[in-house]
């Protein structure tokens, strides 16, 4: 009596498992990819910049920005850059303040140790966010021309930060703060410096700016976004200057990309005179004169 070889039955169900194996992924391979490009990328960091997840949101418009090139994308997506650093630099800048004045005045010694901890820490995040604005900088002054006209392209953000941050009030004082609390504060104060950097360029008070980002996208003049790019940068700046992180070298670097900003605000206001921002720019510029002596 004739019986199958067991070798044989292994054999054929190898075979049927191989071109199972085979088929199905040839139809993974034939399946439709996601969508990949700028404008995709750009899309899921304004949801990130909604939920409060901007470190999420620059590495998706990080290769964007970088592009050689004044598309609306790069540009929406400096902007945005631009705001989420801005917002960081004033954020870490009240911390370092505020955490210097509580040391200087707080009696415990647990609260003096972790107010300077947290001052260097501040200081050290706020002058990472300095140099990354510089860049920003650098990337909307590669090009002869200045843009006239940009794009605020992203929604006003789920999570605002209080105006008052009870917290960082404590500890001006002198008061111990527990750890966890002064994490909190230290989420708020980069949420409060986000919707104020929006506020200041949106022009307006925080429900109004809201509305306005709530309608869709918000046109900004390039005249006053270049200004507030100079501003922002001495505000950076000077996180490297002797009263903060004393390091000249890093001063003379911003100080000279700040300086970039200076040609084509001069050109806009040639052609378009305005007194308040003519001012406003005489400010900046001599606030980066007087930055370049510690260099």
């Amino acid at each position: 009596m004739n019986r199958d070889d067991p070798c044989d039955s292994g054999s054929a169900y190898l075979r049927i498992l191989t071109i199972l194996l085979t088929l199905f992924f040839a139809a993974c391979s034939s399946s439709v990819s996601p969508p990949r490009g700028s404008g995709v990328d750009y899309q899921q960091a304004k949801v990130m910049f909604k939920q409060g997840n901007l470190d999420r949101a620059l590495s998706l418009t990080d290769a964007i920005a970088e592009a050689n090139s004044n598309s609306p994308d790069a540009l929406n997506a400096r902007v945005l850059r631009a705001v989420i650093y801005s917002g960081r630099i004033d954020a870490y800048r009240e911390l370092a303040d505020t955490y210097k004045k509580g040391s200087d005045i707080a009696t415990k010694s647990q609260a003096v140790a972790s107010y300077n901890r947290r001052r260097s820490n501040a200081l050290q995040y706020g002058g990472g966010a300095a140099l990354d604005l510089g860049e920003v900088v650098m990337q909307m002054t590669s090009k002869p021309d200045f843009p006239k006209e940009l794009t605020l392209d992203a929604p006003w953000p789920d999570v605002e930060g209080p105006q008052v941050i009870d917290a960082l009030t404590r500890i001006r004082r002198g008061a111990w703060v527990p750890e966890e609390a002064q994490d909190s504060a230290g989420l708020d104060a980069q949420h409060k410096g986000i919707d104020d950097v929006l506020a200041e360029l949106v022009g307006g008070n925080r429900s109004k700016v809201r509305t306005a980002m709530q309608a869709g996208p918000v046109k900004l003049n390039g005249l006053d976004f270049a200004l507030f790019l100079e501003k922002q940068m001495v505000e950076g700046l000077e996180l490297f200057g002797p009263k903060y992180l004393a390091n000249p070298g890093q001063v003379k670097t911003l100080c000279d990309v700040a300086n970039r900003l200076a040609s084509p605000i001069e050109t806009t206001l040639k052609e378009n005179p305005d007194k308040a921002r003519e001012a406003a720019f005489k400010k900046f510029q001599k606030q980066i004169k007087d930055a370049e002596k510690f260099t």
